[in-house]
């Protein structure tokens, strides 16, 4: 069983190795049980691409790079991964 201070650590450690990847550092939102955004300020969608690429094997993932908005990227797991 996951504690919540274990999931917190892994989560912070998670979100380390993004920063490392992307380049830069990124915010992590939790959409739901399986769905995730990363995002930053900036506009840098090959960052994003990275970013994506990690979860590519994973996950159903989305770029959306705006000059305004900042990079998003968004990120499906299936219920089958937890099956």
């Amino acid at each position: 069983m996951t504690t919540t201070s274990t999931a917190a650590t892994q989560l912070a450690h998670l979100e380390a190795q993004l920063n490392v990847i992307a380049g830069r550092p990124l915010a992590l939102t939790i959409r739901g049980a399986r769905a995730f955004t990363f995002s930053f300020d900036e506009y840098d969608p090959a960052a994003g691409a990275r970013v994506a690429r990690f979860f590519a094997s994973m996950a159903n993932t989305t770029v959306e790079a705006d000059a305004e908005c900042g990079t998003f990227v968004y990120v499906d797991v299936p219920d089958t991964l937890h099956a």
